[in-house]
C-alpha cells in the first residue's frame, strides 16, 4: 500500500531526530479545522492525546522520553482574521498566556482563502499571528497551508499564498517554516484525505511526523 511505502522511505526521518529533540518546555499546536483534527475532533480547548497529528506527535515525543507535551488549541471554521473578536489572530494571546509554550506549530488561513481574502493579506495575516508568538517569548513554527482539492487543484490560490508565506516568514531568522503541503501533496489523492480539505488518518501521521522533525531542525 502507498502509505506502507511512505512509511519506509520516512522511517529514517524519526531515527534521524531520535536523540535530538531539545527538551524543552510544552508545544502548542495552533490553528483550524486541520490543527483540531477533524473529523475526528472539531475543537481541542487545549486537550492533549487528543486531535489528528497531535497524537502521532505525541507518540514520538514520549519515544524520545524529553517530557514534552502537545496541547491542541485547534478551532474548526476559524478564519485567521475576519473583522475581529472570533479570529485567530486575537485568539492566540490568549493561549499564550494560559499555556507559555516553548514552541508553537502554527498552521492558518486556508479558511480565509475559502472566504476570498486576497493571498497576500493571509500571508501577512499569518506572519502578524506568528510575530505574536515571538512577542510571547515562543518559537513560531509556521506550517504551509495544506491542499485544498473539493473544486480543482488550487482554487484557493494556496500555492500563491504558501509563496508569499515563505517570503515573509522565510525572511525573519526567528521563525521556522515547515512545508506540511509538499510533505503531504504527493499522496493527497492516494488515500491520505478525508474530505479533500481535511487529511485523514494517514494524512495526520505523515504530518505528525514533520512537526516533529521541524522540532528538530528549528530547534
Amino acid at each position: 500500500m502507498k502509505w506502507r511505502k511512505t512509511a519506509a522511505m520516512l522511517g529514517s526521518l524519526v531515527l534521524l531526530v531520535s536523540s535530538n529533540v531539545l527538551a524543552k518546555g510544552q508545544i502548542v499546536a495552533f490553528g483550524d479545522s486541520i490543527t483540531a483534527g477533524y473529523p475526528y475532533l472539531t475543537v481541542g480547548n487545549g486537550c492533549t492525546n487528543c486531535g489528528g497529528y497531535e497524537l502521532f506527535l505525541q507518540y514520538y515525543l514520549n519515544w524520545e522520553g524529553k517530557g514534552r507535551t502537545v496541547y491542541n488549541y485547534g478551532v474548526s471554521g476559524e478564519y485567521l482574521f475576519l473583522s475581529g473578536i472570533n479570529s485567530g489572530i486575537n485568539r492566540i494571546d490568549n493561549v499564550m498566556a494560559a499555556v507559555r509554550p516553548d514552541d508553537v506549530l502554527f498552521m492558518e488561513g486556508t479558511n480565509d482563502l475559502s472566504f476570498y481574502v486576497d493571498p497576500g493579506t493571509v500571508a501577512y495575516n499569518v506572519y502578524t499571528a506568528a510575530y505574536k508568538v515571538l512577542l510571547w517569548g515562543g518559537k513560531p513554527i509556521v506550517g504551509l497551508i495544506t491542499p485544498d482539492t473539493r473544486y480543482g487543484a488550487d482554487w484557493k490560490r494556496i500555492g500563491k499564498t504558501n509563496s508569499y508565506i515563505k517570503s515573509y516568514v522565510g525572511s525573519d531568522p526567528r521563525m521556522c517554516l515547515i512545508d506540511q503541503n509538499s510533505a503531504l501533496a504527493p499522496y493527497w489523492n492516494s488515500g491520505y484525505n478525508y474530505d479533500k480539505l481535511h487529511p485523514n488518518y494517514y494524512g495526520y501521521w505523515l504530518m505528525g511526523l514533520y512537526w516533529y522533525y521541524a522540532l528538530y531542525t528549528c530547534g
